[in-house]
């Protein structure tokens, strides 16, 4: 009786975590343990034990590195200056994630955000661009018929970027 206490109460303690295992959190300057700032290399092995991971294979300059699905790095001179994500498990600290409606981001951010046409769609895209209080770092959110449907985030020049490193 003693020992399927301490089990009982370990199950408790560890299931939330298990509950949200398939999330990642997704900051301006961080995809669950990678940072921008990092090697492709370093974001190999810090994916690693998340699950099944590509290996990078990048060049120097302007490249990108695809870890897995729904992920993409944005790599200058194999430094990581932007992450790039369409899969919904990613989750912002305030619950924002690809699928979220403009309304709950506008919910949420208020007039912290800074709303524009897309750069080359049609009227039902927009880019909506929210920046640190030193505006260092960024996201850019991709709206496509009043959802979001990519989510950018990194160094703040670098989330302006529409057609690779330029």
């Amino acid at each position: 009786m003693k020992h399927s206490g301490w089990l009982l109460v370990m199950v408790l303690l560890l299931a939330p975590g298990f509950a949200l295992a398939s999330e990642v959190w997704l900051t301006m300057n961080s995809y669950g343990p990678v940072k921008i700032g990092m090697t492709a290399d370093e974001a190999y092995t810090s994916l690693r034990p998340l699950g099944q991971v590509q290996e990078p294979d990048v060049s120097a300059g302007c490249d990108y590195y695809d870890p897995m699905a729904g992920l993409s790095f944005m790599l200058d001179n194999n430094r990581i200056v932007r992450i790039e994500t369409n899969s919904n498990e990613a989750v912002t600290p305030s619950g924002i994630r690809v699928g979220d409606s403009i309304s709950k981001l506008k919910k949420t951010f208020g007039n912290r955000l800074d709303d524009q046409p897309h750069h080359y769609e049609g009227p039902e895209t927009r880019t909506i661009k929210l920046f640190s209080t030193d505006r260092s770092i960024a996201m850019r959110f991709e709206v496509f018929k009043g959802h979001i449907v990519e989510i950018y985030s990194g160094y703040e020049h670098s989330i302006h970027y529409v057609e690779g490193c330029a």
